[in-house]
């Protein structure tokens, strides 16, 4: 990589900016990572440059004598014996062992250091624990001042290192606010109102007596973990209500009417000489620098969705400017909006009725591009009859079940009866295709109450009283109809969604089938899923009686969820994602949108993976990578080296149970393969990722 480079020269700048404010030694993998938003590749990148450029802080003469002590001290440079005799002729200078400045305090007292360039001193150093939590709880209680839903204290680091003067690691903080948390209701100097925003915008668990004593002036609900979820004051001065679930959390962070003022500030500017239709999925880094956020790229991709489709809405906003964004973010237009549209220009639209070209009748405007083949992406041709095929295979599998459909038997079936698409093409199309499935034509009632059950769909409320009419029907918590018995005796239907019960349902005790293609062949893998004998909790609701129960909130010791050695589907998919935005390279955005719309999935569910299922699926995808470890190869390809490295830092970011001898394996091969030149061409690469992709989302 050159030197020179544009992405250097902002690395080196904002390098600069952070040993210009330094208080303690930082490391070159967190300001990288910071630099980055949280990508793992950067460093791993640049590592050989960016030690080059440390190493000779030193010797520059191009860098002023305060500057250079900040920067020895912050990224940990060794001392010279003549540079220490130079800084000490107008300072008081202290080293370690390791010739590293613990301590520079200048003569004229305009420059103090301090601090420890051991690990765990970078953490000790930093701060006076009691100023440091000052400042801390002074934020806290200035955010939780306004609070309408749970924080999530994940994305308030940025805010509080802002706020505390600070380059502290996110996880520094993370650990910080749980402790004091912890703490909240022992503390005699917060009045109860203020008391009870915080506990709900940090989740904190409330313990009986304060419990109580909350209750004495307000109605109080909590969660099985004893949170706050609802707090609403006899006199009407505090109220609050929400989730502390993970999407409640989500939502809790942005505030959509400043987010869309954000939103139309960028891509009014954005959108000023726009030539062809933006990939918003590459602007997600701009749009963070700009809220001072340091959200996904999948969040801003699904913000920006929603976002455009109000764009002819905004006020203050004329139409041509409209018009210029609506082309660049893709957005359809509405009828009403097309009308308007024809007093000003003659235009064209696509199938989904995007704007392709416009000729304004004044001559002010002109734009012209297809939205179908972002980064150089092949427009997707969908096979009609093929679809046909799969819509009619599913139908017919939905008229002859006796319980819920198990989705990955059904797309292997039709896989081997189709002789251009493999199991883990289909397996997604089941999910995106229902509700194309259900909306046939021709299809009689009967039909479409097995398709209902068939494919596990979530009835809605109004319907299920409608059919009540003329059937006994009972749903599960997720409005899935379990029984189904038509008063004439012409339909009976009863069986549980349960991915277990669906797996019993076909007979797959211990085995399930995954396949996969490699070059010609077919190879068949199997996986082990083991079935416990465990009494399944009934979720029926009663058949007769349409009134809710009186909700009682009871105070009572968390039960230990069973999730002990599981992880949420959602933090694999967006670990699976983060993976494929470190390996960067646009042959990956086919891939990446599919995680995000399996990330889309998993968001409105609660699903768990278990410990050894990720492993396994981790496992299976490195034997497919190593198989195909070439020295040369003429196609695209990513360093296996590299890709290992990568896979390691994702997976132990997960946390999960039992990592531990499967990192040391891998640590093992990365020292195997790290001077070798050993590459895997990147379709290779991609196949293995979607069958990871495919087991996860299953």
């Amino acid at each position: 990589m050159k030197s020179d480079s544009k992405e250097w020269e902002d690395f080196v700048r904002f390098l600069t900016k952070k040993c210009e404010n330094v208080v303690s030694p930082m490391t070159l993998h967190s300001i990288c990572s910071e630099y980055t938003c949280g990508s793992f590749c950067f460093y791993s990148n640049w590592k050989d440059q960016i030690n080059e450029y440390r190493n000779n802080i030193p010797k520059r003469e191009d860098i002023d004598h305060r500057l250079k002590v900040k920067m020895m001290f912050g990224l940990s440079v060794p001392v010279d014996a003549e540079l220490l005799e130079k800084f000490r002729e107008e300072a008081v200078v202290e080293i370690d062992t390791k010739n590293r400045i613990i301590k520079y305090m200048a003569n004229d007292r305009s420059l103090t250091l301090k601090g420890d360039h051991r690990h765990i001193g970078k953490f000790q150093s930093y701060s006076n624990e009691e100023k440091n939590e000052e400042k801390m709880i002074s934020f806290l209680v200035n955010k939780c001042e306004n609070i309408v839903s749970p924080l999530n204290i994940l994305y308030l680091c940025e805010e509080l290192n802002k706020f505390s003067g600070s380059s502290m690691s996110c996880s520094y903080w993370v650990n910080r606010i749980k402790k004091y948390r912890l703490k909240i209701h022992e503390i005699a100097d917060l009045d109860v109102p203020t008391k009870v925003k915080m506990m709900f915008g940090l989740s904190v668990p409330v313990d009986t007596e304060l419990l109580e004593k909350f209750r004495k002036d307000a109605v109080v609900e909590i969660d099985t973990k004893n949170r706050i979820i609802k707090y609403v004051a006899n006199n009407g001065s505090l109220a609050l209500k929400g989730d502390h679930r993970h999407g409640g959390k989500f939502r809790s962070y942005e505030n959509d009417e400043k987010v869309d003022e954000h939103l139309t500030s960028f891509f009014v500017k954005k959108c000023d000489n726009i030539v062809s239709p933006l990939v918003i999925s590459n602007l997600w880094k701009e749009l963070n620098k700009l809220s001072r956020s340091s959200m996904s790229c999948s969040y801003w991709i699904n913000r920006i969705k929603k976002y455009r489709l109000k764009i002819h809405e905004i006020a203050g906003v004329d139409v041509s400017t409209k018009v210029k964004m609506m082309f660049g973010l893709s957005a359809p237009l509405d009828l009403e909006f097309i009308d308007k549209l024809k007093n000003y220009a003659y235009f064209d639209l696509d199938e989904q009725n995007r704007i392709i070209r416009y000729d304004s009748k004044v001559g002010s405007l002109e734009l012209q591009g297809a939205h179908s083949t972002p980064l150089g992406r092949k427009p997707h041709v969908e096979d009609t009859k093929e679809l046909s095929d799969f819509i009619e295979f599913v139908i017919a599998k939905c008229v002859t079940t006796e319980s819920p459909l198990n989705f990955g038997s059904v797309c292997e079936e039709f896989a081997d009866m189709s002789t251009k698409k493999p199991y883990h093409y289909w397996h997604p199309k089941i999910y995106s295709y229902r509700e194309r499935i259900i909306r046939q034509e021709g299809l009689d009632f009967s039909t479409r109450i097995r398709i209902l059950f068939g494919l596990s769909f979530s009835v809605q409320p109004d319907y299920i009283q409608e059919l009540r009419k003329n059937a006994i029907v009972e749903v599960d918590n997720r409005n899935r109809i379990i029984r189904y018995e038509a008063k004439d005796g012409s339909l009976c239907l009863h069986g549980d969604h349960s991915a277990s019960a669906k797996r019993k349902s076909i007979g797959v005790e211990l085995q399930s089938k995954k396949r996969v293609k490699s070059s010609n062949m077919m190879i068949e893998r199997w996986k082990n899923f083991p079935l416990l004998n465990v009494p399944v909790k009934s979720e029926i609701t009663d058949t007769f009686s349409y009134e809710e129960p009186e909700k009682k909130n009871v105070l009572v010791t968390p039960e230990k969820e069973n999730t002990e050695d599981k992880t949420s589907q959602l933090s694999v998919l967006d670990a699976l994602h983060t993976l494929v935005l470190c390996l960067d390279s646009p042959t990956f955005v086919e891939l990446r949108d599919k995680i995000e719309s399996a990330m889309g999935n998993a968001n409105t569910i609660s699903k768990y993976i278990s410990s050894n299922d990720i492993l396994h699926g981790f496992n299976v995808c490195l034997i497919e990578i190593r198989k195909c470890a070439k020295f040369a190869t003429s196609a695209e390809s990513i360093r296996i080296n590299l890709f290992l490295q990568t896979i390691k830092t994702i997976l132990i970011s997960l946390k999960i149970p039992g990592l531990d001898a499967f990192c040391r394996q891998l640590s093992a091969d990365i020292t195997k393969y790290y001077d070798m030149d050993e590459k895997v061409p990147v379709r290779k690469v991609i196949a293995a990722l979607e069958n990871l992709l495919a087991v996860f989302s299953s």
